[in-house]
């Protein structure tokens, strides 16, 4: 019998985005909890987006982290008219998800760190002559600043521009979080994002997150989701290699085992 037989792993992701990667768990005999914590939506004003594509021929340097990036990026330039000559950029993805859905749309990607998070796709970029080059890295509303930060000490010129939010998810999603955690039988949860954490806080009204997660083993999908839990005084008790949901799973498992 696996050793994942009877476990409960709560991940924060819809089951329409995490199932594939997760099914390996439930064959192993674990219940997956998929209570999405994060709902996604256009920014209310795109005036320094525009702004800064309207002038892309002075940017040397395009930077997408995630494919919801790419996917507000792509919607707006259509939304506005703006047109982009892919060629004259260096652009550069976190991630293989995120560099696929851009080959998938066109766009060309040069760049994809071999560990998939903005740390590393730093440490690539130190290789390269920033100095006085204008990046521009679309982005949500609560984007962390650690890219940015270090590219500017790089000497790169970082417009770092919201093209999408994320904001607590609906109420039927909401009522599914705190039915989750009404349960009090959750043997693992793994957090996807800082913000899937953060909206967990909020939907529960957590104040002292060490003492809510004391009984539950915490995972990460990143050292980015894992930082920010570190924190508020929670040490993951696992961060996935590969910074991807199969990577995520993966490590699951390892865990386990």
């Amino acid at each position: 019998m696996s050793s994942l037989s009877g476990k409960i792993i709560a991940v924060t992701k819809s089951s329409n985005s995490a199932a594939q990667a997760f099914n390996t768990l439930e064959r192993l005999g674990a219940k997956v909890l998929y209570i999405p914590s994060i709902a996604i939506s256009p920014v209310d004003d795109y005036s320094l987006f525009d702004t800064a594509v309207k002038d892309i021929s002075s940017f040397s340097y395009l930077i997408f982290t995630s494919v919801n990036a790419v996917e507000y990026f792509i919607k707006r330039i259509e939304e506005a008219g703006l047109s982009i000559d892919y060629k004259l950029l260096t652009i550069a993805c976190v991630g293989a998800k995120t560099s696929a859905f851009c080959t998938d749309k066109g766009i060309p990607v040069n760049i994809v760190p071999g560990n998939y998070n903005a740390r590393d796709l730093s440490r690539v970029l130190a290789a390269e002559n920033l100095k006085g080059k204008k990046i521009l890295i679309p982005c949500s509303n609560i984007a962390r600043d650690e890219l940015k930060t270090e590219l500017q000490n790089m000497g790169g010129i970082v417009y770092s521009i919201p093209v999408y939010k994320t904001t607590l998810p609906a109420g039927d999603e909401t009522a599914r979080i705190k039915e989750a955690f009404d349960r009090r039988d959750i043997d693992l949860i793994a957090f996807t994002s800082p913000s899937s954490f953060n909206n967990i806080l909020q939907v529960l009204n957590i104040t002292e997150p060490q003492e809510f997660f004391k009984n539950i083993s915490v995972a990460a999908i990143g050292d980015t989701t894992g930082n920010a839990l570190k924190e508020e005084g929670i040490i993951p008790r696992l961060i996935a290699e590969e910074s991807t949901l199969n990577g995520l799973a993966d490590s699951i498992i390892k865990f386990y085992n």
